[in-house]
């Protein structure tokens, strides 16, 4: 069996040893949450747009919570998840992405 606190300590310590301070750690874990919350997040589809993807409504709490530990803006993250951008040698795109591409880099993220 595998003691959790007891491996967490030593995590913490061997973190310590090499010379990370308590505010890299403290980050770290926070960076590390974050992550693990973003791969909770669900997609669906707006009701106007069937080919579109939003944070799915009952994901909110661990969408919110991810950007909190990330310190990113929920707005930016959010596009960044449901949007893709095409530039060409003049012109920039922007054009929503399905449920199925926006969870695929929702993964790659994460």
């Amino acid at each position: 069996d595998v003691n959790d606190v007891e491996e967490f300590e030593k995590t913490v310590y061997a973190m310590q040893i090499i010379g990370f301070s308590p505010e890299e750690i403290e980050n770290t874990f926070k960076v590390m949450a974050g992550i693990l919350r973003l791969g909770n997040i669900a997609f669906s589809a707006p009701k106007n747009n069937s080919e579109g993807a939003e944070v799915n409504s009952a994901a909110a709490t661990d969408f919110n919570e991810a950007c909190r530990l990330l310190g990113t803006d929920e707005e930016a993250l959010a596009k960044a998840l449901s949007f893709k951008t095409i530039i060409s040698r003049s012109e920039r795109y922007t054009s929503p992405v399905n449920v199925q591409a926006a969870t695929d880099t929702r993964d790659s993220l994460a």
